[in-house]
């Protein structure tokens, strides 16, 4: 049969509720895998949503995401594979902590997850773009280009643990799955205390220990080129080393940490 198609569709305080389906026939390991939630088959040309409520709840009934807040104005694409093309979203999202707003682009829903497509917007008051994806399996693939944004925005985000303190402008490609993510970008602020300016690194980032290899850039006024190794075990008191070459050294620029009563001092 042809598929339903809409031209216009205009929607004023809905509140939806989805709850996965169970299947007895299936293990308890594959019962509780997070799938791709089933919608119907059709087609809105337009669709203008205003004041909206969402939850999303597994089969137990748990809810996994809430969405007190929803404004959307774009096209829809629904079935198997869903493709929503966003035109000015808002969204406070309370799961992850997280308000987006000013959303534009492209989201995919398919059997392998999430996907965005050149999506621009503010997070919590602060511009980002992000294209990649993310899966039912909590794999992570995406490429993030970010302004004036806390690190534990991005953790409250994608749900992962990065355990350092950071706040500035990046941008960069993250890669992994939920016991490590691979970081390779390029860093402009302030981390754990230090005012970095143009670094770029590879970062290998675990439960427990923060890798760093191929790192270059700007360290609180003096250049450095080499690798570290940050242990975040106790994301409250992060200890770190760094080797490598460093020039243009002043002390007094609180290279040292604790330490403030330092000679003005130029070396490398």
């Amino acid at each position: 049969a042809d598929i339903p198609r809409f031209r216009r569709v205009v929607v004023r305080r809905p509140e939806i509720f989805v709850r996965a389906d169970t299947d007895s026939g299936k293990s308890d390991k594959e019962k509780k895998s997070v799938t791709a939630p089933k919608l119907p088959t059709l087609i809105i040309d337009d669709l203008l949503v205003s004041l909206g409520y969402l939850e999303l709840a597994d089969a137990g009934g748990r809810v996994q995401e809430r969405i007190p807040y929803l404004s959307w104005r774009g096209s829809v694409e629904a079935g198997p594979v869903t493709r929503a093309v966003l035109r000015d979203v808002a969204v406070d999202w309370q799961t992850h902590g997280s308000r987006l707003d000013s959303l534009f682009g492209e989201v995919g829903l398919d059997d392998k997850g999430v996907h965005a497509r050149n999506l621009t917007g503010n997070l919590n008051g602060n511009p980002v773009k992000v294209s990649g994806s993310r899966g039912w399996d909590e794999s992570l693939d995406l490429t993030v280009s970010a302004r004036g944004v806390d690190i534990r925005e991005i953790e409250a985000l994608i749900r992962q643990r990065l355990g350092f303190k950071a706040k500035g402008d990046v941008d960069a490609t993250l890669r992994g799955r939920p016991d490590s993510l691979v970081y390779e970008g390029v860093f402009t602020g302030v981390l754990e205390g230090y005012d970095i300016s143009g670094m770029t690194c590879r970062a290998l980032i675990g439960k427990k220990d923060v890798w760093l290899e191929d790192l270059a850039g700007n360290v609180n006024g003096a250049t450095f080129e080499g690798r570290g190794h940050f242990d975040i075990t106790d994301s409250r008191a992060v200890t770190f080393v760094l080797e490598g070459d460093a020039s243009g050294i002043n002390l007094a620029n609180g290279l040292i940490p604790g330490e403030t009563d330092l000679p003005q001092t130029s070396g490398n």
